[in-house]
């Protein structure tokens, strides 16, 4: 059986964080940028 030290599962799981936190914010501009850009379409249409 493996022993683990407490500290050793600190380092994935603070990775997992990073790498959630990276994506989320990837969705959240790409979301922003399509409301943006239908905004825009709106806007010049009038």
């Amino acid at each position: 059986m493996l022993a683990c030290s407490p500290g050793a599962q600190s380092a994935p799981m603070a990775n997992l964080a990073a790498v959630l936190k990276s994506e989320v914010g990837r969705l959240a501009r790409n979301e922003v940028r399509a409301e943006t850009e239908a905004l825009k379409k709106t806007v010049a249409a009038q």
